[in-house]
């Protein structure tokens, strides 16, 4: 999980005209030409890289198979399910947290092997309504208790409640909406432009810092390959973040975990540390069939400040 900076949402509201306009009638419409019985395998890998200028490090990685089944096709849309064939995690951090976190990745993909979402779309194939929510909910509650339990009876355990960490006190904590999210999310990137149409071609657009927001640059690519039928669309947005906000967000942070006391005395350190803004950029690249299966889906954000940067990446190929 990337720090309190990095999960921070850019939400811009006044947009500028764009730069580049294409011909209205040279578009791509994202069109699920779907049908009943349809299967697709997807392979899914994750990772977490921490780079330097000296540097590249990936932190940790998982892996996930998933296969949607389109089990009705009407005029009006398509009901489909999306299973969870099997799930492998890894982690490089050999602190005892580390070894912690990956016995709950390992035990975890084997619990939700088999899981499935249920799930509906309108006639573009763009996901409508998940039919099975309460039942996930529930599903995923019960399984991370058991998944704790057996966590609580490892030896590295010992050495966490030693260092004043309570793994049970984590647990009910947790958010379950959270959890659940964390099973479709890379279902809705699979879904993520259907029903839209978009124009051919290269865009950019500025949006200026607002009070709730960031002076971000928006950057959106789409193309057609003639020969084939395959398109292509890809996002890039990259966000500015004032150093300032970056050492008071981060003072907050301290504060909580150390106390204002340390926080007013180290306060001339961390201006010496920040001497230039931050930047957070997301990235999501989707190819399709022509049929409207995604073929590959590339997702990262990266979060950079100073010489400093960590990014997410998660990877979806068709198989």
């Amino acid at each position: 999980m990337l720090s309190v900076v990095c999960s921070m949402l850019v939400r811009a509201q006044s947009v500028n005209p764009m730069d580049t306009i294409a011909p209205k009638d040279s578009t791509v419409d994202v069109i699920g030409w779907f049908a009943k019985n349809d299967t697709a395998d997807y392979l899914i890998r994750e990772s977490i890289w921490k780079i330097s200028p000296n540097d590249t490090v990936m932190s940790a990685s998982a892996s996930t198979k998933v296969r949607i089944i389109v089990t009705d096709s009407t005029s009006k849309g398509f009901k489909m399910d999306y299973t969870i064939l099997e799930m492998r995690g890894d982690t490089f951090d050999v602190s005892p947290i580390g070894k912690v976190q990956r016995a709950l990745t390992e035990r975890w993909g084997k619990k939700i092997a088999g899981t499935t979402v249920h799930f509906e779309t309108d006639e573009s194939g763009r996901i409508t309504k998940i039919t099975n929510v309460g039942e996930i909910k529930k599903q995923a509650k019960s399984l991370y208790k058991d998944i704790i339990n057996e966590v609580l009876g490892l030896e590295d355990i010992k050495q966490i409640k030693e260092a004043g960490l309570d793994i049970k006190d984590l647990m009910d904590k947790d958010d379950i909406d959270e959890m659940v999210e964390g099973f479709v999310e890379e279902l809705k990137l699979l879904f993520e432009y259907h029903g839209q149409s978009m124009n051919i071609g290269e865009y950019s657009e500025h949006e200026d810092a607002t009070e709730s927001s960031f002076a971000t640059d928006i950057y959106t690519e789409v193309s057609l390959d003639k020969d084939d039928g395959t398109y292509t669309i890809t996002s890039q947005t990259t966000a500015t973040i004032p150093n300032s906000q970056v050492k008071e967000l981060l003072m907050d942070k301290v504060k909580d975990i150390a106390g204002e006391d340390i926080v007013e005395k180290n306060s001339g350190a961390l201006d010496d540390i920040f001497k230039s803004d931050a930047t957070k950029e997301n990235i999501l690249s989707i190819i399709y069939h022509p049929v409207g299966w995604p073929l590959k889906v590339v997702k990262q954000s990266s979060f950079k400040m100073e010489d400093v940067q960590k990014a997410e990446q998660t990877v979806i190929y068709l198989e």
